[in-house]
């Protein structure tokens, strides 16, 4: 049977139908209007060197009302590049003149917020999630595809590159920001940290913003162990190499979107736009065993450094502030003095089932799923 014929019966039958397929050469487009409304007006690109099944695929996204770009091959796909902007690829993994895998890797480095979506024949030995890796592609769909799985598909693939243009965006304006803090002074000389009393009120807009717009935030606070009693007898110099050191350390783990500001009494924050509190967690162990694993320079080879780190997060706050989020790692790193230092403490409104049997599990002292050294406050 036909594409054609297919939709003619279903359009035909009294019973909306509820399952459709793509990639076999067949959508059917009975699917419940509010369903359809995740297509509507989307323009995708159909990469397909059987004629046939291209023209049948195209009728069927019109009748899910989206907008299809046909193209038979990769030259083809790649002139229409050039003049229409996607919402989404479908591109079969046999076309020819440029490859399924050229034009994905051509996608990703020129188009970069377009999903691309490779499109296989189910054969025995053809492990998608494999081929996905392989490719590069944003995802693989074996024929015949789910008219639902293609459209909820589409809705996560372009949710995901909005939140990519979300984060680049970020990324930019926080190295245009970081090229205005070195012409304005505003990183600390001694330290190579900014300097929070610059940055206060950005904080306390990226806080409202989260909330705002349901986006998870987190804080580390960072503090030196010891540090009163190590600080008595280093010089000015081997201040600056502390310093220096855990600047490296930070700045290795973190993004580019992440600022880093030395806070008061000489503690280092680290705020984390985007970042849930289990990842920021597992951000803060690396930097505390970044730090641990350091080599000292010869100023300072008689120095055992270490921090503690507390984490905070706007998650599960039912009106998360900045100064609610500082009360409660200030209070987490009074916590970690108790436990000698060289901790990760990650401050939680209530501990989860999950969190209270990984406690269980480490012995006597509730050490942390990360490792023995993180703990849940």
């Amino acid at each position: 049977m036909s594409l054609y014929s297919e939709i003619n019966n279903a359009e035909q039958a009294k019973s909306t139908t509820q399952k459709s397929t793509f990639g076999d050469g067949t959508i059917c487009a009975k699917l419940p209007q509010k369903r359809q409304k995740g297509m509507i007006d989307k323009r995708i690109l159909l990469v397909d060197p059987i004629s046939q099944r291209l023209k049948e695929a195209a009728t069927g996204l019109k009748k899910l009302r989206a907008i299809p770009l046909m193209a038979k091959d990769g030259n083809e796909a790649l002139h229409l590049l050039e003049t229409e902007d996607p919402d989404l690829i479908l591109c079969d993994s046999s076309v020819q003149g440029h490859s399924s895998l050229e034009l994905c890797d051509y996608v990703h480095e020129f188009v970069h917020a377009v999903p691309f979506v490779l499109l296989v024949d189910k054969k025995p030995g053809v492990d998608p999630e494999k081929l996905r890796i392989e490719s590069g592609a944003d995802a693989v769909l074996t024929r015949p595809v789910n008219a639902d799985q293609l459209i909820n598909l589409t809705q996560l693939l372009n949710r995901i590159a909005e939140l990519n243009n979300r984060i680049k965006h970020l990324e930019d304006e926080n190295n245009s920001l970081r090229e205005g803090m070195r012409q304005k002074n505003m990183i600390d000389p001694s330290t190579g940290f900014y300097r929070f009393v610059l940055f206060r009120e950005v904080i306390v807009l990226e806080v409202k913003k989260a909330k705002r717009y349901e986006y998870p935030l987190s804080i580390l606070l960072m503090a030196f162990d010891n540090f009163q009693q190590v600080s008595g007898y280093l010089t000015m110099a081997q201040r600056k190499a502390m310093y220096s050191l855990s600047h490296r350390a930070v700045t290795a783990v973190i993004r580019d979107i992440d600022i880093p500001l030395l806070f008061a009494e000489e503690k280092i924050l680290i705020v984390l736009p985007h970042t849930a509190l289990d990842g920021a967690a597992v951000v803060a162990d690396r930097i505390r065993d970044q730090i641990v694993g350091f080599k000292p320079p010869k100023s300072l080879a008689n120095l055992k450094l270490s921090v503690s780190i507390s984490v905070a997060s706007t998650e599960n706050e039912e009106s998360p502030t900045f100064g609610s989020m500082i009360k409660a790692s200030m209070r987490a790193l009074k916590e970690a003095e108790i436990k000698g230092g060289d901790v990760v403490l990650v401050c939680r409104p209530s501990q989860s089932a999950d969190d209270k049997k990984n406690e269980q599990d480490s012995g006597d002292e509730p050490g942390g799923k990360l490792g023995p050294r993180t703990y849940f406050v």
